[in-house]
């Protein structure tokens, strides 16, 4: 079983952007908080690939450290640093030219297209894997499953004591990230509503959400599938994951994989990396490693899910 859960340990925070710096040395991930320089910044670094910068998504920090890890133990003599801080973080630096690739659990807007072409950065879109969002409660709530029409209710603070859906009588507490995040607009845009409960707890990372929620009684709060393993890559037992369903269907839990992959689940989404077309050198080979069967079938053992035959036709169409 692919691992790099000792290595994950080793993350530290810094102003709410986790960095890593993969060293090839060692052939391992080590994590730390850095400030960049004028003269040997970013923007020298990507005329040498043989330092990768990729940026952006805290959901694809343990996926593509991962991936990562494993390109490195097969490609040594480069560098792969890995910095977090949200999608709208990742694809503002691939647009100025501050990284080589841009973690993204979103699509980039047609203003950020607009934006980078101006900047003379021809954005391209690969789908690297996929995703369930996943909704944990207190395990104080007492509620098994949500609908996606409750969870509406309770995300846009419509819904304010937990006694509204058959739970404990407590108040409700929103708990999540902010604009920066893919997953902050994804559950916006996919339970329609305009903006989270007023009063919402906004934090960092994923890590924190679950750490808060499992702290506080009445606490509801959404994260990626892979942020609530554990150290040894098993279910976190501090919150509780919520089944999901459209109303008057089948509920299913994120850590079901078939109903992942084939859509059944209804907080599925893919996920994303951008580059600026074309692609090359050691990016190329990273990007194309990723893909590979080998690394795909063993995604399910960190939280997350190979990609689907139509992700790998829209992949083919950018030339992966």
């Amino acid at each position: 079983m692919l691992n790099i859960a000792p290595h994950l340990k080793l993350m530290k925070k810094n102003h709410g952007i986790f960095i890593i710096i993969i060293c090839v040395a060692a052939i391992a991930i080590t994590f730390f908080s850095c400030k960049e320089d004028e003269s040997n910044g970013p923007q020298n670094l990507l005329k040498n690939d043989s330092t990768i910068l990729i940026m952006g998504s805290e959901s694809e920090m343990k996926l593509v450290g991962f991936l990562s890890s494993e390109y490195l133990k097969a490609h040594p003599g480069i560098k792969i640093e890995l910095t977090g801080g949200g999608s709208a973080v990742g694809i503002e630096a691939l647009i100025n030219n501050r990284a080589h690739i841009a973690n993204t659990s979103r699509a980039i807007t047609n203003e950020e297209m607009k934006q980078a072409k101006a900047n003379g950065v021809n954005p391209m879109q690969l789908i690297i894997a996929m995703d369930a969002i996943s909704i944990i409660t207190n395990p104080k709530v007492g509620i098994d499953s949500l609908s996606l029409d409750q969870l509406s209710g309770l995300f846009s603070g419509k819904i304010k004591n937990w006694k509204e859906v058959g739970g404990a009588d407590q108040a409700v507490i929103v708990i999540g990230r902010n604009d920066n995040s893919g997953s902050y607009h994804y559950l916006l845009d996919h339970l329609r509503i305009e903006s989270y409960a007023t009063g919402s707890r906004v934090k960092a990372g994923n890590k924190e959400i679950v750490e808060e929620v499992s702290k506080q009684a009445g606490a509801i709060g959404y994260v990626n599938l892979g942020s609530i393993y554990d150290d040894e890559e098993k279910p976190c037992k501090t919150v509780w994951v919520a089944s999901v369903y459209v109303t008057g269907g089948q509920a299913y839990s994120p850590y079901q994989m078939e109903f992942v992959r084939n859509g059944e689940y209804p907080l599925t989404r893919p996920l994303y990396q951008y580059i600026n077309a074309p692609v090359s050198g050691n990016v190329e080979s990273l990007l194309r490693y990723e893909l590979t069967a080998v690394i795909q079938t063993h995604l399910h053992e960190i939280g997350y899910f190979p990609i689907t035959s139509i992700y790998k036709t829209i992949n083919k169409k950018n030339g992966f």
